[in-house]
């Protein structure tokens, strides 16, 4: 039997594999977390706060050029035991409003 071959990755631009400081939360950036990856047009956030697919959140990057805010809607949700988010990589993906 063949070897079964990864699926191709979906992103046309790769993304930085950094972890940055963000504050987030639909009403205003309140919740801490951070990045595990980050792109032009989203980013990976990991967090003790998990919002459903489709929710707007007011986003607050520590860049280390300064502070960046944006405003990002949760595209996925990869749901695991909050004592385990960080090992099995648990949180959400963002994509990023343009401006």
């Amino acid at each position: 039997m063949a070897p079964v071959l990864a699926e191709r990755e979906k992103r046309a631009r790769e993304r930085s594999r950094r972890r940055i400081s963000v504050r987030y939360g639909p009403e205003g950036a309140r919740h801490l977390g951070y990045t595990t990856d980050l792109g032009e047009k989203g980013l990976f956030l990991q967090g003790n706060i998990l919002y459903p697919p489709d929710t707007v959140l007011c986003l607050s990057l520590d860049l280390p050029e300064g502070t960046k805010t944006a405003q990002g809607v949760v595209r996925w949700v990869k749901e695991v035991p909050q004592a385990f988010r960080r090992p099995l990589g648990g949180g959400m993906g963002i994509e990023l409003i343009p401006e």
